[in-house]
This record gives structure tokens, sequence and C-alpha cells, in this order.
């Protein structure tokens, strides 16, 4: 494996390994990377600002013995943690805006700590007040359901980082998947950071544009539909 290769590879992180324009070029890199002994997937670039994947938040969790209840703005859902894909654990920051250049072609350079990217992400702070939430994924729908402290803290239960990340830690035990954390590590972070194409934008009232979070929620979106995929492949295998 060429050391380049290794660079964008990090033990248990999705990472980019090129971003391609071509689909036959981007599946002939899929399968070379198959031979390798590795699990690619090829996603498309709309993931990132599909409106199919929106973002619906939960007032309270309730874990049972097989199943989560979860209390949405219009309905209570129950699912069954086997038809979990992934969780992905990070800070949200509503209004977050996307400030990264868009890179064109060829390979995405890792975020590096220290770097540039991180010193832009830190000022970012600075401007918005943020909540650490966990984003739930399905293998059959592609809405997510998203957690915040508030709702352990609403329903008078230790809250903070601590307490949710137990709570993500046994949901993922019940479900038999993976939670992800890299957020701010994973070079797939790096390439979220670019703002929607103008010509994939419909209007958007403001109380909604404002509780979006234009860099973890396309990094969320991204990772759900990469697990969704590999689950489907093992599958199939």
């Amino acid at each position: 494996m060429s050391y380049d290769l290794k660079a964008r590879i990090r033990p248990g992180l999705w990472g980019v390994v090129k971003l391609l324009g071509d689909t036959r070029e981007a599946e002939a890199l899929a399968q070379a990377l198959r031979e390798l002994g590795f699990a690619p997937v090829l996603i498309e670039r709309a993931v990132l600002h599909d409106s199919e994947r929106r973002v619906v938040t939960a007032s309270s969790v309730r874990l049972d013995e097989n199943e989560l209840l979860l209390e949405l703005p219009e309905r209570e859902v129950r699912v069954a943690y086997p038809a979990l894909a992934v969780i992905v654990r990070g800070e949200v920051q509503p209004g977050r805006v996307a400030t990264a250049a868009n890179p064109s072609s060829g390979p995405l350079r890792a975020v590096a700590p220290g770097g540039e990217a991180a010193f832009v992400r830190d000022a970012q702070k600075l401007s918005f007040e943020g909540y650490q939430a966990p984003d739930l994924h399905f293998l059959e729908v592609p809405w997510i359901v998203r957690i915040g402290t508030r709702v352990l803290e609403q329903a008078g239960l230790e809250h903070g980082p601590r307490a949710l990340d137990a709570l993500v830690d046994s949901v993922a035990e019940r479900g038999g998947i993976r939670v992800d954390r890299g957020s701010r590590t994973s070079s797939v972070a790096a390439f979220v950071e670019q703002p929607a194409p103008l010509r994939s934008l419909s209007p958007v009232p403001p109380s909604l544009r404002e509780q979006t979070d234009e860099r973890f929620d396309p990094y969320s979106r991204v990772i759900g539909e990469a697990e969704r995929q590999l689950r489907a492949s093992s599958a199939s295998a």
C-alpha cells in the first residue's frame, strides 16, 4: 500500500480516498481497494445536502428491552435495535455555515490537528452556541433522529457529555452497531466543509435555516450512507 493511501485511511474512521467525477473510474478504484482487503463505498456528493435525509430532533427517548422509544414532534416511534445502521456522535452548532473551499478534483488531504481547518473551526465556536448530540441512522429510512443532552435534562436524568455517551454506548451495544466520533478528525469532515451548491437549494424558512449545521449535518449524512452501504454489501456477500 502506498504511503499516500495509508495517510488517508485511519483505523476506526471513514476516510475520503479520492474525489472522482467519473463513475467508471470510481468503481475501478473501489475494486482495487477491495482487492487490497478494504471495504470501500461510493457516495454521491448530493448526499451531503439531500433533503430526504432530514434531521428530526427527539423530545424524549426511552430504552426498552427490545426497542427504542422515540418521541418526535409529530408522533411516537418504536424502533427495534437491529433497525439501526450507525450512531454519529458530535457537536451541533445551529446556524453554522460551511466556510472551507470547495475541492474541485483530485485527492483530499486529511485534517491535520492544529492546522488551518482546526483554527477556522475553533474560531466559529465563538459565534454559535453548540450542544452535544448523537444522530441515529436507520437501515431502511433516510431521515435521521437527533438526541441532545437537553433531552436527558428535560427528563430529569443525569445529563452532560458523559451521560450522553453512556446512552449512546448502551443503544449501540443493543443494536450491535458502531458509534462514529470522527466529525473532527476524519478526512470526511474536510470533504463536507463546503457550501451547498446554489442549484440544489430550495427556499428554506428562516426558523429552519437557523437550526441547520452545515458542517456536522452533511458529515452525519455521509457516514450514515456509508454504513448503510457497508451493511448491505456485507449482507449480500
